[in-house]
């Protein structure tokens, strides 16, 4: 049940889960057929290759002066126990209606039910990559034996104080948010498109009395208000045509692998701003050993399966290496709006 060409044919055909911030911002899927593979952004119209440096403790640590052309993004590769060989060497069977069970089909089943609870483990995880990259502008990447980072140029994130808070009478998001458009517009030519907000952001946006004064007081042209769920905890709630931004909020968690507590992608009163498709993933190419011999396989998924005869064990493994690159380093922008 678990040949190999097979099993890249599955997960080809596998439909990816509904994430709204990779729909959103993603426009590119590029399997690459290196391990390691140039990469190359444009910081402010100009292009460059990324800095390097360490990730330790939400801290990145550059080394001055250190750019590389060159890349090799850590390899995600959750695995688990596999049945479906388990129910082949099963009989047909009788339900207690009389109805024989084909277990062929239970076991095809079963193989499909495993690829996909650990393509939907490294989905989210690419998730809250991107959403590292959109609120810290670095991209982690983490794990038993690696910990480093990338990042693209310098991340314009900004933590609003004082009468400038959200929640301070005196402030104005939508001056906010139009000030930041044209901030982004001068530096890189980019016109950015879409704000996601945390809950508590997006409430302090709603509530806002000179938002409510916009609505109340104010043309459709100026604020249009159109909430609406998108599903994956996302909630469209309205667009500034003037500027033709997009305002959603948008709230997820996952488990953090180190910490193993719930994190947000978007920290709580926190807010993010790009153009919507504007970043590409490439994905490494991902060395395997097939029948005692190194083969390297291309692809966004490479399964892999194996007997594990000490733990009288088969395990299916899914594999990925993605690497998110921004069109533009300094064409997002993220910023804490309330306390």
């Amino acid at each position: 049940m678990y040949e190999l060409i097979a099993l890249i044919a599955a997960l080809k055909q596998m439909k990816r889960p509904n994430m709204f911030l990779w729909n959103l911002f993603i426009k590119q899927e590029i399997p690459e057929k290196t391990s390691k593979f140039e990469v190359h952004t444009k910081v402010a119209r100009r292009r460059m290759a990324p800095f390097v440096g360490k990730y330790a403790g939400g801290k990145l640590l550059e080394k001055d002066g250190s750019s590389i052309s060159e890349f090799e993004p850590g390899i995600i590769k959750p695995y688990r126990e596999a049945h479906a060989n388990e129910l082949l060497k099963q009989q047909f069977g009788e339900t207690i209606y009389g109805n024989a069970l084909d277990i062929e089909e239970i076991a095809e089943d079963q193989v499909t039910q495993e690829i996909e609870f650990l393509d939907e483990a490294i989905t989210r995880t690419e998730n809250w990559m991107l959403g590292k990259l959109l609120t810290t502008g670095v991209v982690p990447i983490v794990g038993e034996t690696v910990n480093r980072a990338i990042k693209f140029g310098d991340h314009d994130k900004e933590v609003l104080s004082g009468t400038s808070l959200w929640t301070n009478e005196q402030s104005d998001p939508v001056e906010y948010l139009l000030e930041k458009q044209l901030e982004i517009l001068e530096k890189t030519g980019v016109m950015i498109d879409s704000i996601c907000m945390s809950a508590t952001a997006g409430k302090a946006f709603k509530d806002h009395p000179k938002v409510k004064e916009r609505l109340k007081y104010i043309t459709a042209d100026v604020i249009r208000v159109e909430p609406r769920n998108l599903g994956d905890g996302a909630k469209f709630i309205g667009t500034i045509p003037e500027a033709d931004l997009d305002i959603y909020v948008f709230t997820d968690w996952v488990e953090n692998f180190e910490t193993k507590t719930s994190e947000a992608i978007i920290p709580a009163g926190e807010i993010i701003g790009g153009k919507s498709k504007s970043f590409r993933v490439h994905y490494g190419a991902i060395a395997q050993m097939v029948n005692k011999e190194k083969s390297v396989f291309v692809g966004k998924r490479i399964p892999k399966t194996w007997v594990d005869e000490k733990n009288d064990l088969e395990c299916i493994q899914v594999s990925s290496a993605p690497l998110i690159v921004p069109e533009d380093a300094s064409s997002f922008f993220a910023a804490k709006v309330i306390e």
